[in-house]
């Protein structure tokens, strides 16, 4: 039962789906590959290869010149020299043309697969990096390279004779212009870190080369030809191409060329080659259907084949497989029509984009991209279609299908692909005008209502679906840009949005999930389930029902240690966390994915801040150390280890960028300068641990304050104390600056706020009354005349002109107020409308866990949140926060806020990373108070199902009530006038095997040494029969038929009742001891009872008489279990007891902590058992009279003619489940839900349980045969889940 590691070749297969074939020197898709032509670049060639030969030369050369002077060539030539003699260690080349080669993601993962077959020695070093975090090629470059290969090279023990060779060529056409830099400096790196002879070959712009006669034509017109060529290789090599075309007269288009009338415009350094290129591609009557055809091959995100152009462009007075060859001159294609079309050169590129050199052919590409998204959202919405590959069945995962591979190839071809893949780089180059497009508008609404699902299912079948989340902020980005925003569109792309993003994982894993259980979880008017619910595999019926609208929540991350710290950049696109052994982690806003890890992933990071600019990203480390990264690129920029000597308690940069500033609990304050990364003061005026930092907006001064009560002004021009401010007569805990720099205000442990004249240091003006704990963030609005103050129970704002009462932005005796009159219940209601402010605060502060009340404020917006207990509210400054909280997220130690206040972060002490998207509406009271008059089940937090689960008991808004298999209302139950107020304990309902009937124990309110046990019907929810005045009761339990009940308290005493008239029978021999678990036979002849010393003992249960005793173990008995008609039979005949008990152990064996449930199944040869920490075993067991594994227990007594037996030795385990799954509590069923979220039948995918509503430990999840479950989550407390499958 447990997960499946990723094996080494897991790992390897990744890192090859990161890189990058088709950039190797030798691959199929750049063949044939331009290399120098036979005696041509002697020299240079010559020189090149003497570098790389001889032992004594620097390690780096970088070969430069003007776009088409042939330095491609030059480097395939090289490669290929060396590779032949298999000396060429990698080589990479890039190219505008092929979207894999044209960034820098790719290079590290391409570079690491080549060397991972030139030097094998480095495997154990790449794969040991992969197990450590198997996301490393999708990383910051800095990473990728640190991981990859810097660290892994240095492992390298192979021995080589002679240098060899590795190739980065045409860095120019890398579109990552701000990581070229930035990849060269790394790559400068390699040869450093191994002491193998590296060679490094670098090529971009400007190097002039001749080229060399030839017999024919003349030298004299081969002469003009090189002038005209300018030292341009592609003019001399589109001359070759167009006078060589077997279709045409060489010698007349050779003259074409060098006639002087052949060049139009000459007011360009290309105008020779310009008018070569007019002449090559006019050979085309029609000029319109040529700037189609290079205009949509411009526009290609990756080159395509003449066929797959053709289906693209789906026009029946275009044909691709005619004009292309005709335009051979500057096209590079098969000539059976299955390579990509290329240009031959980026020259050709420039041409067609400036209409003064093109002329009538130029080319607008945002009109061509504009077309090209037309085209790929028609064939879309043409070709795909649900199950486009016939897997059939939504259980099975992607790859569980063997012949998958072939399955994509023969279900989508080249133009169905590249339109699933490409649609939204289209979109992305669109102009930002507000001009609509109705061609275009009318495409994407066609894709959106008819083929939205299908397609993320194709990228889920890619293994592409991250991209999906990307491809669709752009489509909706655009959207948002038009004057008139087609919102029916709008909302569909962003349903999708959030539909990936909730149910990656299972869409990811099964691609046919999109259509069950993404689908069927998405809200029920959300108009994405209105458009695509007739798609879907099923029905699903949950309660509480779905929402109308989405869940604040957008993502959840596990990171499984706490997390400390968690900051959004910025511009929001990125949230920085730090906690326990995990260093720095930094992951995308949108999609979730992390994107970056910094620092050591064993240290513990305390505090992480990004710069206003997001240039820098800094955090304070346990030890003392801070260290300041550049996040785009993942470089470290400043380390200072030991910098402070005890905690590090906040750190901030300046508004201009230029300083970053850090306190400790050691008193002190450290500055450095971000321009030169070194340290630039150290402030040590402070008495006490320094407590909070501020800059003025200016970043000429800095303020700090401390547990010395005192508040300190900084010059930052000299790093000297400018004055100090007493006042407060407790701990400063929080400071703010005003946005002009006057005046500071700050909060203390005294509970009081104070305002600031920074240019006196004066206190003018003093807050005191309002807060009734210390203070715990102060901040600045409304332009600075107002202050917003918080303490662990309070939300305040204040006047700086006046000294009026403050404001009440938010009270927690305020929340307790409205959450108890938002009840139905009249007890909830009563406290609700009477309860004095004394009483409710007090139940606050008794309430309240240890955690302080946590703010966020946006920078650029009013907006702010904050979390208290195990809520989460958001509001917009100074408006009161009236409404309900945004989202349930359990214990909350960090908490952050986007700038725009679009979005949330919050962490908890368990690790768990939850991203929040506020810009989704909550709901007011007045919605909760309405649905829960609707639907009292609504609120529902805690349940009890029958064995057959078609009743429901039911905790609901602080009543019970009995619900049917639906969880409609059949009748509340009445526990009495204080009943739903007591604990939880006092009420404790078991239903009869039959499930005829139910029984609870309630405790006297008064006197809670005193009992009632009340036996209701389970068909109509009346009480049939009550039985008071019983001992306090420590254990109960129903008869199979519903006919009998007995009850046990801490004295040992057992009552059994008739549930029909009350008939009541004592059971004697009693040992004084608690009574913890009570057992009816099945024919409800013999009662077992289990005591708190360890005895088991069976009674008749119509005589009271003790039949038996087993005393074989002194541990408390916390389950039995039995198989057979009667537990201990006169006749000999052999029942099983199986006994469950504190120390772990089943009858007398060891086997698992702390047993509280065994069961027999009904054939009675397995026993299932579970432990404390939920743990499930299966054992296999036999009763057959001759076992040798049973025998009479010396310790266990019987009366005469009674056969008393225990198992001493363990029977065979079958299995045991994973201590993280959720197991059926009540074993009926093979459902379980897997750590992972997977609801299972056995081994098969039934749905997927996303992590905000997924149960976790023993009691949580219960499961019946009609496809039913319910489970409790710590979040949104009770889930019920019916699928019907079609």
């Amino acid at each position: 039962m447990h997960a499946l590691t990723p094996s080494h070749a897991d790992h390897i297969e990744a890192l090859q789906k990161a890189s990058a074939p088709s950039a190797a020197h030798d691959s199929a898709q750049r063949y044939p590959a331009p290399k120098c032509i036979e005696g041509t670049r002697i020299e240079l060639l010559a020189r090149i290869s003497s570098w790389v030969d001889e032992p004594d030369q620097k390690p780096i050369c970088w070969l430069n010149g003007r776009p088409g002077s042939g330095k491609s060539a030059v480097s395939q030539t090289i490669a290929e020299k060396y590779a032949s003699q298999k000396r060429l260690a990698a080589s990479f080349f890039f190219s505008r043309r092929d979207l894999e080669r044209r960034t820098t993601q790719h290079v590290v993962p391409t570079l690491t697969t080549q060397l991972l077959s030139f030097l094998p020695s480095i495997r154990p070093a790449v794969i040991a990096a992969l197990e450590n975090d198997y996301m490393i090629p999708m990383k910051v470059l800095r990473e990728q390279m640190e991981k990859l290969l810097l660290d892994t090279l240095s492992t390298a023990t192979e021995t080589l004779d002679a240098p060899v060779l590795i190739v980065v060529d045409a860095l120019d056409e890398c579109d990552d212009e701000s990581l070229v830099s930035e990849l060269i400096t790394l790559l400068a790196l390699l040869p450093r870190k191994t002491s193998l002879p590296l060679r490094l070959l670098i090529t971009s712009s400007f190097q002039v080369m001749k080229d060399v006669p030839r017999p024919w034509p003349s030298s004299d017109e081969l002469e003009r030809i090189v002038d005209k060529a300018g030292g341009l290789f592609i003019f001399a090599l589109t001359v070759v191409k167009f006078v060589g075309d077997r279709m045409h007269n060489p010698v007349e288009r050779l003259q074409a060329i060098l006639g002087d009338n052949a060049f139009v415009f000459t007011g360009s350094a290309y105008a020779d080659l310009d008018a070569l290129y007019r002449d090559a591609i006019s050979v085309f009557p029609d000029p319109d259907i040529v700037r189609l055809v290079l205009g949509v091959v411009y526009c290609m995100v990756i080159p395509m084949s003449v066929s797959g152009l053709h289906k693209l462009l789906h026009r029946p007075d275009v044909d691709a497989r005619v004009i292309v060859p005709s335009l051979s001159s500057v096209l590079l294609a098969s000539e059976d029509g299955t390579q990509p079309i290329q240009f031959y050169h980026t020259s050709f590129r420039d041409f067609l984009i400036n209409p003064q050199r093109s002329q009538k052919y130029a080319i607008s590409p945002d009109v061509y991209h504009r077309l090209m998204a037309e085209l790929c959202f028609e064939t879309m919405s043409n070709s795909l279609k649900r199950d486009i590959c016939r897997i059939g069945d939504p259980a099975k995962a992607n790859s569980e299908v063997p012949d998958l591979v072939e399955r994509r190839q023969a279900a989508f071809d080249e133009a169905l692909l590249y339109a699933c893949r490409f649609w939204s780089c289209h979109m992305a180059r669109l102009p930002n005008d507000g001009l609509p497009n109705e061609a275009l508008l009318g495409a994407l609404k066609r894709f959106s209502t008819t083929a939205l699902l299908c397609w993320i299912e194709a990228l889920s079948i890619f293994g592409e679906l991250e991209n999906a989340v990307v491809m669709l902020r752009q489509g909706i980005s655009w959207l948002k840009t038009l004057r008139e925003v087609p919102n029916d569109v709008l909302t569909l792309l962003e349903d999708a949005e959030r539909l990936v993003v909730l149910y990656m994982d299972p869409i990811s894993e099964c691609a046919l999930h999109v259509y069950l259980t993404a689908i069927l979880s998405a809200p029920p008017k959300s108009a994405i389930f209105k458009t695509f619910q007739h798609q879907s595999f099923g029905k699903l019926i949950r309660h509480p029902d779905r929402d109308n609208g989405w869940i604040v929540l957008r993502t959840s991350i596990n990171l499984h240690n706490p997390i400390h710290s968690v900051i959004f950049s910025p511009n929001g696109d990125l949230i920085a966390t730090g906690g326990a052994k995990q260093g720095v982690q930094v992951w995308n806003t949108i999609t979730g994915r992390n994107v970056a890890s910094l620092g050591d992933r064993s240290s513990t990071s305390l505090l992480v801040r990004f710069s206003l600019s997001g240039a820098f990203l800094a955090a304070a480390f346990e030890g003392g150390t801070v260290v300041v990264w550049d996040p785009k690129v993942g470089r470290e920029h400043l380390k200072h280890e030991g910098c402070h000597t005890e905690p590090i308690t906040c750190i901030e940069f300046s508004n201009n960028c230029a300083l970053l500033a850090s306190a400790s609990r050691d008193h002190a304050i450290q500055v450095w300068s971000m321009e030169t990364a070194q340290p630039l003061y150290r402030l040590a005026k402070h008495e006490g641990p320094v407590t909070s930092l501020a800059f003025s907006s200016n970043s000429l001064g800095l303020f700090s304050g401390s547990e010395d009560n005192l508040i300190v002004i900084w010059d930052m021009s000299c790093g000297k104390l400018v004055r100090g401010m007493m006042g407060h007569r407790k701990p400063v805990n929080c400071i703010a600056v005003s946005q002009d720099g006057r005046v500071l205000v700050s909060g203390s442990e005294d509970k009081t706020i104070k305002l600031w004249d920074t240019g006196s240091g004066k206190c003018t003006q003093t807050f005191s009354k309002g807060h009734r704990t210390g203070i715990r963030s102060v901040h600045f609005i409304d332009d600075d005349k107002h202050v917003v103050t918080t303490c662990n129970e309070t939300i305040l704002s204040w006047n700086v002109a006046s000294r009026n009462t403050p404001l009440t932005l938010w009270a927690a005796d305020e929340f307790l107020k409205k959450s108890l009159k938002s009840v139905p219940a009249w007890q909830a209601r009563v406290l609700g409308w009477a309860a004095p402010k004394p009483m409710l605060r007090y139940i606050v502060h008794q309430t309240r866990n240890t955690q302080s009340l946590m703010t966020a404020y946006a920078t650029r917006s009013p907006s702010f949140v904050f979390a208290f207990n195990d809520y989460l509210f958001s509001g917009s400054l100074p408006i009161p926060v009236n409404g309900v909280p945004s989202s349930s997220t359990g214990a909350v130690s960090a908490v952050a806020i986007s700038s725009d206040g679009n979005w949330a972060a919050t962490a908890d002490p368990l690790g768990s990373l939850r991203i929040l998207d506020l810009t989704t509406p909550t709901k007011t009271w007045e919605d909760l108070e309405t649905a829960a008059k609707s639907n009292p089940l609504t609120g529902a937090n805690k349940v009890v199902p029958s064995p057959d689960g078609t009743r429901f008991i039911i905790e609901s808004l602080m009543q019970w009530r009995l619900g049917d298999a639906n969880f409609r209302l059949i009748r509340k139950i009445d526990m009495g006038v204080m009943g739903s107020l007591r604990d939880d304990d006092d009420f404790r309902f078991k239903f009869s095997a039959d499930g005829r009937i139910f029984c609870c124990v309630v405790a006297n309110l008064f006197d809670d040494e005193k009992s009632t046990l009340r036996v209701f019907d389970s068909v109509t929810g009346e009480q049939r029969a009550q039985f008071p005045g019983l001992k306090k009761v420590k254990s109960f339990v129903a008869s199979a038929d519903g006919a009998w009940t007995a009850c046990g308290d801490d004295s040992g005493r057992v009552d059994v009742f008739r549930v029909a008239n009350g008939e009541r029978t004592s059971m004697r021999e009693s040992n004084g001891s608690t009574i913890n678990v009570l057992l009816f036979s099945d024919d409800a002849q013999q009662l077992v009872g289990g005591f708190k010393l360890g005895v088991v003992r069976v009674w008749d249960r119509a005589s009271g008489e003790c039949r038996a005793t087993f005393e074989a173990s002194t541990s408390m008995v916390t389950a039995l279990a039995y198989a057979g008609g009667t537990p201990v039979a006169a006749d000999g005949g052999r029942a099983r007891i199986a006994i469950g008990r504190e120390d772990g152990s089943l009858c007398d064996q060891a086997t698992i902590k702390h047993v509280d449930f065994v069961r027999f199944s009904d054939d009675r040869v397995k026993l299932t058992s579970r432990g404390e920490d939920g743990t499930a075993f299966s054992w296999a067991i036999s009763f057959d009279a001759d076992d040798t594994d049973v025998a009479r227990c010396t310790r266990c007594t019987a009366q005469e003619g009674v056969d008393a037996h225990v198992v001493t030795s363990l029977p065979h385990l079958l299995s045991r489940s994973d201590p993280e799954d959720a197991i059926d509590s009540l074993f009926h069923t093979p459902y379980r839900v897997r750590k992972d979220g997977w609801l299972v039948e056995g081994d098969r995918r039934v749905i997927w349980i996303p992590p905000y509503i997924r149960p976790r430990g023993k009691d949580t999840f219960y499961a019946f045969e009609n496809g039913q479950v319910v489970f409790f989550t710590p979040v949104t407390a009770l889930v019920f889940l019916r699928w019907v499958d079609e």
